[in-house]
């Protein structure tokens, strides 16, 4: 229940962020469709808000966030004083503001069905993370903070960025980030608790933008375009975006429907100056909403747009109205521009970087079908089967023949149409062959590509629905639902499912930034999720990779005071001083602390399982593990396990080649002691010996033996 309040809480305030400023900007013409531009343009406010905050010496949204909320509220009774009421318009769009709340609610089913308290969780990128850390600099940090990980130059910095703060104004997507952090402060919530939800958010504001462009650009009535718009918010195209946390992503696509829709109507009213002009505060906002999230998306924004345009002038040839339009359109382009200058400069940086780095992960190609959310997995891999490709081709006879047929009938439309969905479908065919070589991420940028354009794509490549007869008007879209909720579905199964949860345990690290003894940090969490969390959660406090962990957290030679390890193999040395145990998961070990040994799995034991907070390895029945004494002496320790034998048997530990002793498992959670052990200067091997093990059955092909939950190695003795 409490993902449904937060998504609609959430999609209620961004609506009334947005409210003032859509029905002051919207030109007279659409006036009544202001509600359709409430999310996006509410977005843009809140993002220019935090921007502008970023140049006063204030605390972060923390000092500023509820404060704020009167400047939405003072432009909405100024829309209100200068254009009467807003009822009719609220009205003639209520359909539309229905589907959106409804489209967030069911984005957020997922994580309602989970249950439990409001957290992030994806299902496999580690964007949320990022996001997250962030949202808290702009949260709680002044402007000229350098101080904890933000100041660290030789880990932060990137470039010519020195800093954490600037790589988020600059380089990273700031507006992800910004509206991460007003919407925490305003509902006093902690940024990871709205991390993933506000993408549901995100999500639904795509619906009015899809709805914009077909009405306006496609020409679909009503029916045709509230289908299309829903096919946008309920295909699996954009539900991947919602489950990986890509939240600039989504930006990116509200953006550019928004200026697709405004450049279009602009060059309609060229011929008009005072009309042309109306339309500069839609674009400039629009602009900056692209600048702020995706800046490096700008270059191939305008494409649909460039497209459409280029085949209505050549059957019209208004080339007066064109440099009109165009004046409207540079200059609106030029005063996002300014205002985001740090993001302009940000842009050129970040373009260097995509020649150097490969970003991104392998995504599964799309055929045509996969545009229109017909997949066969939540990793978005095409239909399988002998009837995958011939469903693809007849969808492509689908939409071809009835736009040979209608542009005869139509041809300006037709031809207006083709110029909006050639450029993206010749990008996409290039980077799918570029994607096809093996190593190469472009299936990445591939599906970036599309999903950016997908409310313009769509609405572009159904367009002939507006034509059809009867029972087709009814039929192809009810097939087109059934397909493409299967392929959402999927991925709202896999959301409820297993993706990556961030636990009261890995919220707990920020309880150390309060630690005055703990000064600097070396993350050695093994995985990614939980060490670019750990950095979101301690940016109070310097931090050192030994990895390269994501943007702006470089890898350096591990000069923390502390190391801090999620390994359910723990490592306690003998003063207590030199040793935090934060929760079950987690623990802090000095790394200067004498008598501290290493330890690490070697071979036997099979991948990590996790239920909640409880983690176990299962071993075949001989599992080894690495101990390391750096130290040049012998030291003495006590080795607690917590084990669980697959059936009852005897459990041996050896040290090497010498048996340290023999305990019984009777298939049940058991804590096992071991005391006096020594370990000589170097490596030495501990080995593990159970039941050979035997196949569980049920799909579980594995041997299990004994399953090791916790392993603590507590020394005692220093040698001499």
């Amino acid at each position: 229940m409490l993902y449904y309040l937060a998504a609609a809480g959430l999609v209620l305030l961004a609506f009334f962020w947005g409210a003032g400023v859509s029905w002051l900007v919207t030109p007279r013409r659409w006036r009544n469709c202001w509600p359709l531009l409430a999310l996006p343009f509410g977005f843009a406010l809140q993002s220019a808000v935090v921007w502008v905050a970023g140049w006063l010496p204030v605390a972060g949204t923390d000092a500023y966030g509820r404060a704020a909320l009167l400047l939405p509220l003072g432009l909405l009774v100024a829309a209100w004083r200068r254009y009467g009421r807003g009822g009719a318009a609220l009205g003639a769009t209520a359909g539309a503001l229905g589907l959106t709340l409804l489209i967030a609610l069911l984005a957020a089913s997922p994580w309602a069905k989970r249950g439990g308290a409001l957290t992030a969780i994806a299902n496999g990128s580690c964007d949320a993370a990022d996001y997250a850390a962030g949202a808290r600099v702009l949260k709680e940090f002044l402007p000229q903070d350098r101080s904890g990980f933000i100041g660290q130059r030789e880990v932060a910095g990137i470039v010519t960025v020195d800093n954490f703060h600037d790589h988020w104004r600059q380089l990273n997507h700031f507006t992800p980030a910004a509206l991460l952090a007003l919407n925490a402060s305003i509902l006093g919530r902690p940024v990871h608790e709205l991390a993933s939800v506000i993408c549901a958010t995100l999500l639904a504001a795509l619906v009015p933008v899809t709805l914009l462009v077909a009405r306006s650009v496609v020409r679909l009535r009503r029916g045709p375009a509230l289908t299309v718009a829903a096919l946008v918010g309920l295909g699996p195209v954009q539900n991947y975006a919602v489950y990986q946390v890509a939240m600039g992503q989504m930006l990116a696509a509200a953006a550019v429907g928004v200026m697709t829709w405004g450049g279009f109507e602009l060059l309609r009213s060229a011929r008009h100056p005072q009309r042309a002009w109306s339309w500069f505060g839609v674009l400039s906002l629009a602009w900056w909403l692209l600048l702020g999230s995706y800046a490096f998306f700008l270059v191939v924004a305008l494409a649909p747009l460039a497209g459409a345009v280029g085949w209505w002038l050549l059957r019209r040839n208004h080339w007066r109205a064109l440099w009109r339009a165009l004046t409207v359109f540079g200059s609106a382009v030029l005063a996002a521009s300014v205002f985001g200058w740090e993001r302009m400069e940000g842009f050129a940086l970040r373009w260097n970087l995509h020649d150097t780095v490969e970003y991104g992960w392998p995504i599964p190609l799309l055929r045509p079908d996969g545009w229109l959310g017909l997949v066969s997995s939540a990793e978005l891999h095409p239909v399988a089967g002998w009837w995958g490709w011939p469903l693809a081709i007849a969808l492509v006879a689908a939409m071809v023949w009835p736009w040979r047929k209608f542009a005869r009938q139509d041809s300006l439309r037709a031809w207006t149409v083709a110029g909006l969905v050639g450029p993206v479908v010749a990008g996409y065919l290039i980077l799918s062959v570029k994607g096809s070589v093996p190593g190469s991420n472009a299936s990445y940028d591939a599906y970036k590509l599309l999903a950016c354009f997908q409310p313009v794509l769509l609405a572009g490549l159904l367009w002939w629905w507006r034509r059809l007869p009867g029972f087709w008007a009814v039929g192809v879209p009810l097939a087109a639902f059934a397909a493409v909720w299967l392929g959402g579905s999927t991925l709202r199964a896999r959301a409820a499912s297993r993706p990556l949860v961030v636990t009261a345990d890995l919220s707990a690290l920020q309880q150390l930034e309060q630690r005055p003894e703990v000064h600097s940090v070396n993350i050695l969490c093994t995985e990614m999720w939980p060490r670019l969390w750990a950095n979101a959660f301690l940016l109070r406090k310097a931090q050192f990779f030994s990895v390269p962990t994501y943007e702006g957290r470089r890898p350096t030679k591990l000069r923390g005071e502390w190391n801090l390890q999620d390994l359910p193999l723990r490592v306690r040395p003998p003063a207590q001083e030199d040793f935090i145990a934060v929760n079950r998961r987690f623990t802090l070990v000095r790394a200067t602390a004498l008598g501290l040994l290493w330890a690490d799995f070697v071979d036997g034991w099979y991948a990590e399982e996790q239920a909640g907070a409880d983690r176990w390895r299962w071993s075949s029945g001989i599992g080894r593990i690495l101990v390391t004494n750096p130290s040049g002496h012998p030291v003495q320790a006590r080795l607690t396990l917590n084990v669980h034998g697959y059936l009852p048997g005897p459990l041996e530990l050896r040290l090497e080649q010498h048996s340290a002793g023999v305990r019984l498992l009777d298939a049940s959670r058991q804590v096992l002691v071991f005391e006096h052990l020594l370990f000589q200067p170097g490596n030495t091997i501990i080995t593990l010996t159970g039941n050979p093990g035997v196949v569980p059955g049920d799909g579980d092909f594995r041997r299990l033996s004994f399953a090791l939950h916790e392993f603590e190695l507590h020394v005692v003795v220093l040698g001499k």
